[in-house]
């Protein structure tokens, strides 16, 4: 019975260094998983912290384009209405001008009338004139031929 204990005593301390040995693998083994998952996390950490780092980036520069998009969109709008005054403007102007340019060939017209009526009765003048210096020239010669017979 002794030598029975006593082999169950063995068996028992090799059971146990048997467990010891396999618990202290199974610890190795814990503890490299415990560091590959630390190194793990350490990796999704800064891959989380670069994909952070970069959604902000890209937020900012969505940010900024939407900035020159509206600052050029109210660029656009000024120079739109800018454009719409200044082609009013030039409307205006445009018809200002051509009233002047008709009222301008009305007076044309209405001083060539003249000058044709002037010139007319300078014309009608002259030959009034013509014929009375003719007469008055005529008279004395026709005096002076009737003294002669």
């Amino acid at each position: 019975m002794i030598v029975a204990k006593e082999d169950q005593i063995r068996e028992l301390q090799y059971d146990k260094s048997f467990l010891e040995s396999k618990l202290e693998s199974l610890t190795a083994e814990l503890n490299r998983a415990k560091e590959s998952v630390l190194g793990m996390k350490t990796q999704y950490d800064q891959m989380v912290a670069e994909f952070n780092a970069q959604r902000l980036q890209q937020e900012n520069r969505i940010r900024e384009l939407q900035e020159r998009l509206s600052e050029r969109e109210l660029t656009n709008r000024q120079l739109m209405l800018d454009l719409n005054r200044n082609h009013k403007e030039f409307e205006l102007r445009l018809r200002e001008f051509e009233n002047r340019e008709r009222e301008k060939e009305v007076k044309i017209q209405h001083l060539e009338q003249k000058l044709r009526q002037t010139q007319n009765e300078n014309e009608r003048l002259t030959r009034v004139i013509s014929d009375f210096a003719a007469q008055a020239m005529a008279a004395p010669k026709a005096a002076a031929a009737a003294e002669a017979e």
